[in-house]
């Protein structure tokens, strides 16, 4: 295997995962060397994707796939709210609240990657980390290591993006890539989030599309958004959200009264969804263990629901489609199913709700070598050494400790804080 030369190196970060949130991640280093007038320093950028930035989500070629966040709320920058629709507007007339292709704001992420001397796109997945020491001095580095090469790096920002369970052995007719179904045929998803209202997008387009079911324990598909009225938070609910004493059930009882409130005001739960969204990562820190085990055993269903909304649009497509007899949602398990009637079966359950049965092998080392520390409960980790400070968390590995931290208003948030630190590491305040 080749060996990086340590000798040559100048300082080097290496940035793992080629999806949008690695590259939120690059884009702002680059942001913050150029503020600090810095020149001498490398990143590495690290993944497995055929094409960098993009990551499952914006990588669609299909134009029906929306985002499902309006256009004011998708900016790459925390600190310039309207870019993306700054951006977008330069191509067409478009409305702040408007819900544009998924393959759009891909565009714009591309556009956003730095063409750079500095920068090294390396197409490979790195499968083990380990910190190094340096000789006669304190601190480390850390050997970022491919099927190929062994690459060295001062600092690493693991910017991972969804990690999903790992493999089953497949069904007979289960298929991964929706593109290989055939005109037609009888497709069975299991799971009724967003990943599953791709797959039927994918197939509405068909000239055929066949004959599609969902199915899912409780049957709920996610809720559409809507416009309304901005809702005045209620003095009670103000006060609450500034305290420091957060339970499941008196955060249950809160949510509800104000929802109400909202809408016996002429507004709608929605607003107080939205309102409350950049308040959850605090809320959620002060939860008890055994409430967000509770939370994650019996009311994660239905926030998600409410919380991760369809575009107008694409609620309208599945109306059509549950009307014409083209797709159904059934509520139930498996067990109450014959799979074999079925020509094709697409799994969509989504992200793993336990990391310690994620399908990175990266992710599985660091825990086992302790830089990484489990959360409790373990929907994701942390830095695990406090002798380690040269690395840092980005993302969907960040859901224990934030639960909010799987789509772009936080992640631009994360990716800012990182860089800051990153570049404060190399060039003290």
């Amino acid at each position: 295997m080749e060996k990086q030369n340590a000798k040559s190196l100048m300082p080097t970060i290496a940035v793992i995962g080629g999806g949008a949130s690695g590259l939120l991640v690059v884009h702002q280093l680059f942001n913050e060397f150029k503020r600090l007038n810095q020149k001498n320093f490398k990143v590495l950028w690290f993944g497995k994707e055929k094409v960098f930035g993009l990551g499952a989500a914006y990588s669609t070629k299909n134009k029906e796939h929306l985002l499902n966040v309006r256009t004011e709320g998708m900016s790459a920058f925390p600190d310039d709210p309207l870019h993306f629709w700054n951006w977008a507007s330069k191509l067409q007339k478009i409305e702040k609240t408007s819900f544009l292709p998924r393959t759009l704001y891909g565009e714009y992420l591309q556009e956003l990657i730095p063409h750079d001397l500095h920068l090294e796109q390396i197409n490979e997945e790195v499968m083990e980390i380990h910190p190094i020491p340096i000789a006669n001095k304190p601190g480390n580095k850390f050997e970022c290591i491919t099927i190929n090469k062994v690459y060295l790096a001062d600092y690493v920002v693991l910017a991972v993006g969804h990690l999903f369970p790992k493999k089953k052995p497949a069904e007979p007719n289960e298929i991964s890539d929706i593109s290989k179904i055939a005109e037609g045929s009888k497709v069975l998803f299991i799971g009724t989030g967003l990943t599953m209202v791709d797959g039927v997008l994918t197939l509405l387009s068909r000239d055929n599309p066949g004959k599609l079911t969902a199915i899912s324990r409780r049957g709920l598909l996610p809720r559409v958004h809507s416009f309304y009225q901005k809702h005045s938070p209620t003095l009670k609910f103000e006060e609450w959200l500034k305290g420091e004493n957060y339970s499941l059930r008196s955060s249950f009882k809160m949510m509800v009264e104000e929802c109400q409130n909202a809408m016996l005001n002429g507004s709608d739960w929605r607003s107080v969804f939205d309102l409350i969204r950049p308040k959850v990562p605090k809320i959620w820190s002060h939860f008890s263990t055994k409430d967000r085990k509770r939370f994650l055993r019996h009311v994660v269903r239905y926030w998600d629901i409410h919380r991760h909304r369809m575009a107008p649009d694409v609620f309208q497509q599945l109306e059509n489609a549950k009307n014409s007899g083209t797709f159904q949602v059934i509520k139930g398990s498996l067990d109450q199913i014959s799979k074999s009637d079925f020509d094709a079966i697409v799994d969509c359950r989504g992200l793993s709700m336990d990391i310690r049965a994620c399908d990175s092998p990266l992710i599985q080392q660091l825990i086992q070598i302790k830089i990484l520390k489990l959360d409790d409960p373990s929907l994701g980790a942390q830095v695990g050494s406090e002798e380690i400070k040269n690395i840092d968390l980005v993302g969907p590995i960040l859901r224990g400790r934030d639960w909010e931290s799987i789509a772009i208003p936080e992640l631009r948030v994360q990716a800012k804080e990182a860089a800051v630190r990153v570049a404060n590491w190399f060039s003290p305040p």
